[in-house]
């Protein structure tokens, strides 16, 4: 849990159709087999902001937290 590359998932899983970036809203396995097992879903940025900036917060606690509780 260092937090590193942490904006390579997010820029992933915010991926929406762009010119650069055609995505498929529901793909198959047959879609990710034709395109050299890599994924063409959609993704949902707010989706993926929101969790990412709360993971960040909630993990983040919990490690300063639990560091207190130690070297107490």
């Amino acid at each position: 849990m260092t937090g590193e590359g942490w904006y390579e998932f997010v820029g992933a899983l915010a991926k929406n159709k762009s010119v650069d970036f055609d995505c498929l809203d529901e793909p198959t396995y047959e879609d990710y087999e034709n395109n050299n097992s890599e994924t063409l879903g959609c993704g949902h940025s707010a989706t993926a902001y929101t969790f990412f900036v709360l993971y960040i917060f909630i993990v983040g606690l919990i490690l300063v937290n639990l560091f207190i509780a130690v070297t107490l």
